[in-house]
């Protein structure tokens, strides 16, 4: 439903009013360390409603709505992992006609972990929790090759355990920092 405001009509006139059904859109730049980066955009109403959603796809995305206040979130992809994962932008003003720019810039490093016995790579899971939190951001099974994260850059605590036959050695645990742009390795040995 429309509703024309200042409108009158008089008896033997022809009266009429140009109403517009311009959009308006938003032009969403989502980056991980500045490079392009796969993301989930929804924009909200003011009512809390989803009223549209894109995929990046590694690449700036326009969406068009009608104007109006939104609230837009920003999810990140592609494997990103940690607490940082997630913006909320609050209102963000559309106008008609009108294109509304909106970045943002995720920041990560890279983590990588081997588990061994007398240099030869063994089955293990690894769970890893963003330190200061206690929150659960990452775990994997490695099986027999080397497991690969990309964290937002904090300290995290990891816990590996040996299984398949080299179950029951050790649980071992350890603190990381991991540092924006940077690889963090580490060789655990059993």
């Amino acid at each position: 439903m429309i509703t024309v405001p200042n409108f009158e009509s008089f008896e033997d006139q022809i009266t009429h009013k140009t109403v517009f059904f311009d959009g308006g859109k938003l032009r969403v730049t989502a980056t991980n360390n500045t490079n392009d980066w796969d993301c989930i955009v929804k924009l909200f109403d003011l009512n809390g409603k989803v009223v549209a959603s894109a995929r990046t796809y590694n690449a700036p995305k326009e969406i068009e709505v009608n104007p109006g206040i939104y609230k837009v979130t920003i999810q990140a992809l592609a494997s990103m992992e940690g607490i940082e994962t997630y913006k909320e932008i609050e209102e963000v003003i559309i106008k008609a006609e009108d294109i509304t720019p909106i970045s943002h810039d995720f920041k990560t490093g890279n983590f990588e972990i081997f588990t061994k016995v007398a240099d030869v790579n063994i089955d293990a899971v690894v769970t890893i929790k963003e330190s200061n939190s206690g929150k659960s951001v990452g775990g994997t099974r490695k099986y027999l090759k080397g497991a690969k994260f990309l964290f937002n850059p904090r300290t995290y605590e990891v816990k590996t355990q040996a299984i398949g036959v080299h179950k029951g050695k050790s649980i071992q645990i350890f603190t990381i920092d991991i540092v924006q742009g940077q690889l963090t390795s580490k060789v655990v040995k059993f």
